[in-house]
Parts: structure tokens; C-alpha cells; sequence
């Protein structure tokens, strides 16, 4: 899986699912906002993937 966002850090951005077809990604920010979390299959090139928003507010 391919791990792709329009904002913040995401750790893997790549891996493998695991023997419940499930992978998991970490995404981090210092910046307030939106932030879109796109997955798709790596050696698909027609999936469209799956996205979500995350967001990030930071206290005050």
C-alpha cells in the first residue's frame, strides 16, 4: 500500500499488509488544518485509492 497526503508527515508512506490484509500509517503535524490521507494499492495503476480528512489543532 501507498500512503500519499496534502499535508504533515506520514510514517511509512509504503508497506506491506499483514496476514489480516491490514496496514496501518502514522500521520504528524505542527500545522492546524486539514489534511487529506490517501491509500492505494502500489502496483495498481487503476485504483483510485481511498481517502480521508484528518484534522489537526494544535492547543493553546
Amino acid at each position: 500500500m501507498a500512503f500519499t497526503t496534502t499535508g504533515g508527515v506520514l510514517t511509512p508512506e509504503q508497506d506491506k499488509t499483514d496476514g489480516k490484509g491490514q496496514v496501518s500509517t502514522t500521520l504528524s503535524s505542527q500545522t492546524e488544518g486539514n489534511m487529506i490521507v490517501t491509500a492505494k494499492v502500489s502496483n495498481n495503476t487503476e485504483d483510485v485509492g481511498k481517502s480521508a480528512t484528518a484534522t489537526f489543532i494544535i492547543p493553546r
